[in-house]
């Protein structure tokens, strides 16, 4: 009796795992298409679980492309030439220095980052000095927390976006379309498969193109009219995910975040189609 009736239980579960799988199956898996292209990395060579804190706290704040480095090599791993991430230390020593200082030659003397330090009031002013005159944008004690960080990295983002909005104004003529039946958004000749969630979410904010959408119209349009619960994070989350999944194109950075209210499309008008 007990085995006939989870059959159908398990059977739902399975079919539900089984279209996931799929749908990841129609994404490109090539490294060059999908290699990752973080907006800030955060570097720390001794305190590897607070890099990692830090990280997801930055994350569920902002919806910015994270990752955390070690070394020099593990940072020229994630460094873009193009688009270049916003450093963070964890720590300010001479080995840190020496990994910052290393960057500033290889790539670009105006590097942007940041340091958040721990240390004793006696040190601190020292660190905080070393700091700044080797380029440091601000200096953030430990003891303060995450939230002037992300505040910090919140203006930095909005002016680096100022300041490459010329770089991007081609992007305006790229051809964006989207079939709906497949779910699939293709820019220029790049193929996205998006699962439900995040199709809708994009539509969403395709349709309402250049318009800051807040936390609360996002959150009802991902529910669909029906009454059904979601974390706060959630909405963080998807579209975390949902910029991780244009990431090459470009596209991820016209899906602004709008600081303290939500978010908003920048990108070029969609063509909807539903064909094949």
């Amino acid at each position: 009796m007990f085995t006939f009736s989870v059959i159908p239980f398990l059977s739902a579960h399975l079919h539900w795992i089984m279209m996931d799988g799929l749908a990841w199956l129609h994404m490109p898996t090539t490294g060059a298409t999908f290699r990752k292209d973080p907006d800030i990395l955060i570097v720390s060579h001794h305190n590897e679980t607070l890099s990692h804190t830090l990280a997801e706290k930055i994350k569920l704040n902002t919806a910015y492309i994270v990752e955390t480095a070690r070394s020099v090599s593990d940072c020229e791993k994630w460094i873009n030439n193009s688009i270049q991430p916003i450093i963070v230390t964890t720590e300010w020593d001479h080995e840190i220095k020496s990994i910052v200082q290393t960057l500033q030659e290889k790539h670009d003397a105006e590097m942007q980052f940041l340091v958040m330090a721990q240390a004793t009031s006696t040190k601190l002013g020292k660190l905080a000095e070393d700091a700044i005159h080797s380029g440091a944008q601000t200096f953030i004690p430990q003891a303060l927390g995450s939230a002037p960080l992300v505040a910090y990295l919140h203006r930095l983002m909005k002016q680096r976006a100022s300041a490459c909005l010329a770089e991007f104004d081609d992007l305006n003529s790229t051809r964006v379309t989207v079939n709906q039946k497949a779910r699939i958004v293709r820019v220029q000749d790049q193929k996205i498969y998006l699962p439900r969630n995040l199709f809708a979410l994009f539509l969403y904010m395709a349709h309402n193109r250049g318009k800051a959408l807040s936390y609360q119209q996002l959150t009802q349009a991902q529910k669909e009219g029906k009454s059904v619960f979601m974390a706060p994070n959630t909405l963080v989350v998807k579209m975390y995910r949902l910029r991780g999944m244009f990431e090459h194109t470009s596209l991820h950075h016209r899906l602004e975040t709008v600081p303290g209210y939500g978010y908003r499309y920048t990108g070029p008008e969609i063509q909807i189609t539903d064909g094949h």
